[in-house]
């Protein structure tokens, strides 16, 4: 395992460690535990149920079973933290046991019930993960309607927005991505409470960030609603500017929206040739795509642009905002309005609190085009974008544009890498 290199790499024994560590636990939960306190026992618990990611053997998750099945008979049912950290410790070694009996799975879902309505929720949401992961039908047809009613309350009662606990947030929206994806739930009812504006404080960098990756996998999976990928992406560009802070997944969930909407465009483009054309019509350049696309991408660019002109703009995010966009060329292909877009933006960077980053766009995307065998437009690009570059003021502004301009349109690639 990963653990295991790390440990072998500065010699160190995982195995034995973990060994040595596990039976002083259980020594001082088993024989010693009248003569500790309740809140070190608790701590005890916590790490060795969260120690059990690192077990490599059976027998090391029964010890794990057997004290947690201990405890939960003879704890005081007052005590909610610890109720639910060894409900979650049961559910947790019993499923990696393989333990899915019917006798089990009413005891996890006895437990999960439990857990529910306790003060923290936290431990239920986690324990519902593991329970997912075995797969089991029997255990799934009781567990996955009473998870669906907790997302649901939760999400409703602004649980994402009031909660102080991230760790609670993470489980509730893994948990819903979870049944999305596995087709556990209606996706597109589930989805719309997520982006109601009182669910959801567009500054929690966190919960956003989770977000982002959750609803990625699902544009990836095609598990998204395909009649609303627009209307998640006008809402992404809205993020994007309005948040005063850059999560670099939402920027990446915002360039997955772009290629789910170009495939989708080039999709009709060749559904639309199947039907009035022969077989040598069948296929179809680039420029058809953009054709039709070139209303995002400019929208797209443009945002970004804008967002790196504000004054909270830190200058890495606004090199992380505009490094996309000689991929975009690159992948999609030329675009005259997406060039001249670029062009423009690099020739009013008087404007900009960047400049020096709007010069390495220029050049990144002119080197990605020389590359590609596409110098005829890029010396097209370049005349017509030096006389706005020549006027600028002061002189030297202007000095510095032309050369920063005419270095990344040189063919030669040892004169252009000394910008």
């Amino acid at each position: 395992s990963l653990f295991d290199r790390l440990f072998s790499r500065h010699g160190l024994d995982l195995t034995s460690s973990l060994q040595i560590l596990i039976e002083l636990y259980v020594r001082w939960l088993t024989t010693n535990s009248n003569n500790l306190c309740l809140q070190l026992k608790y701590e005890l618990m916590r790490s060795f149920i969260y120690l059990s990611d690192l077990f490599t053997s059976s027998q090391q998750l029964s010890n794990l079973y057997d004290l947690c099945d201990d405890y939960f008979r003879t704890w005081f049912d007052e005590d909610d933290l610890m109720i639910s950290l060894i409900s979650y410790g049961l559910c947790k070694s019993g499923v990696l046991l393989g333990q899915t009996t019917k006798e089990y799975n009413e005891l996890y879902i006895r437990l999960i019930e439990r857990n529910f309505k306790l003060i923290t929720k936290t431990h239920a949401y986690a324990s519902c993960l593991f329970l997912l992961e075995s797969h089991e039908d029997d255990l799934n047809k009781f567990l996955i309607p009473i998870l669906i009613q907790e997302l649901n309350n939760d999400i409703q009662n602004n649980s994402l927005k009031l909660n102080l606990d991230i760790r609670l947030n993470g489980f509730i929206l893994s948990n819903l991505f979870y049944l999305i994806e596995n087709n556990y739930l209606n996706s597109y009812d589930m989805l719309l409470l997520l982006f109601k504006d009182d669910i959801l404080d567009i500054n929690d960098n966190l919960t956003q960030k989770i977000i982002s990756i959750g609803l990625e996998r699902l544009l990836i999976l095609s598990q998204y609603p395909k009649n609303d990928i627009w209307r998640l992406y006008k809402r992404s560009i809205t993020i994007i500017r309005q948040s005063s802070w850059l999560n670099i997944d939402h920027l990446v969930l915002i360039l997955a929206r772009i290629y789910i909407l170009l495939q989708r465009t080039n999709e009709n483009t060749n559904l639309l040739n199947n039907e009035h054309a022969n077989e040598e019509q069948e296929m179809i350049d680039s420029s058809s795509i953009i054709s039709s696309s070139d209303n995002i991408l400019i929208e797209l660019v443009g945002e970004l642009y804008e967002r790196t002109k504000q004054s909270s703009t830190l200058p890495y995010e606004a090199l992380l905002l505009l490094r996309p966009l000689p991929l975009l060329l690159a992948h999609i292909g030329l675009s005259d309005r997406l060039m001249n877009k670029m062009v423009l933006e690099f020739a009013a960077s008087t404007q900009q609190l960047y400049p020096q980053i709007l010069a390495y766009t220029v050049f990144a995307v002119f080197r990605a085009l020389i590359n590609a065998h596409y110098s005829a437009k890029v010396n097209e690009w370049t005349l017509l974008s030096m006389t706005s570059i020549a006027q600028r003021k002061p002189i030297r502004m202007a000095i510095w544009g032309l050369t920063c301009l005419m270095l990344s349109a040189c063919p030669s690639h040892t004169i252009a890498d000394a910008l």
